[in-house]
């Protein structure tokens, strides 16, 4: 789905799946979420705002699958090499 549809207009629609109650459902959207921002590419980050994004992806590292941290993880370096 992540290459499908185009990363600026997924991430807003991913955003009410973080809340769920169904772990797996969290942990697909968290993964789904950083596969697009990585597709944004420097510009694009910088257009949905760099601030938004490390947010959302750190209340994302505390999910309760391996899976879903891991990806969180990776998003998070990758925000952090674009923020320096």
């Amino acid at each position: 789905m992540t290459t499908l549809v185009s990363p600026a207009l997924l991430l807003p629609q991913l955003q009410p799946y973080f809340k769920t109650r169904n772990p797996q459902i969290p942990a697909k959207s968290s993964m789904c979420f950083c596969r697009s921002v990585l597709r944004l590419g420097l510009e694009g980050i910088k257009a949905c705002g760099i601030d938004k994004l490390i947010q959302t992806a750190a209340s994302q590292l505390c999910d309760q699958i391996l899976e879903s941290r891991e990806a969180t993880r990776v998003l998070l370096l990758e925000l952090e090499i674009v923020y320096k």
